[in-house]
């Protein structure tokens, strides 16, 4: 088994071959769809980075994460899109 985990970090090439092949990839995503610039700056990554990094690396299964110091908030009504089909995913 192997399981590659990929904290804060913009989209790198360097992921996709430490995760090549394996069984999971953890993944930090905290960019939403047309903040891509804005999160690379800062050395994040957005659901759709880490969607293509596994699709690359050809992992079976990608958990996409991240941690935040303060409580995050969500407002009533809004759910997780996936910008782009994957295989499988663990929220």
């Amino acid at each position: 088994r192997c399981v590659v985990y990929s904290s804060d970090t913009a989209p790198s090439d360097e992921v996709v071959e430490l995760a090549r092949g394996c069984d999971l990839l953890i993944h930090e995503v905290s960019g939403n769809p047309g903040q891509e610039e804005e999160a690379h700056k800062v050395g994040h990554s957005t659901t759709r980075d880490a969607v293509e990094i596994a699709k690359k690396a050809g992992v079976k299964l990608l958990m996409p994460i991240h941690f935040y110091i303060e409580q995050p908030t969500v407002p009533p009504g809004v759910s997780l899109v996936l910008p782009t089909p994957c295989g499988r995913l663990v929220l």
